[in-house]
């Protein structure tokens, strides 16, 4: 649903559901399959919302979390809104 929020221009809504879901998977322990993606919508949020370096820091936890389920599928998902949301350096 958070993932819907954030497509639809819903940038606070989504940045609202993600933390809720982050908060309420801190329960669970471990790593659920759900967080990578929660973590790539907060960052996504974050970015449009204009704050790069939370949302670096989301995305950080999003990619760490992937990798940490052998989850390719999402490493590659958030590596690509990396690349959407982050500057490209000059040489």
């Amino acid at each position: 649903m958070a993932e819907c929020l954030l497509l639809s221009g819903d940038f606070a809504g989504a940045l609202a559901l993600a933390e809720r879901c982050l908060t309420l998977a801190q329960d669970l322990g471990g790593v659920p399959p759900q967080i990578p993606l929660v973590y790539r919508v907060r960052g996504a949020a974050l970015a449009r919302a204009g704050d790069p370096v939370a949302a670096r820091e989301a995305l950080e936890l999003s990619l760490l979390a992937a990798r940490s389920r052998g989850a390719e599928h999402e490493v590659a998902l958030t590596e690509r809104v990396i690349d959407e949301y982050e500057p490209v350096s000059g040489p």
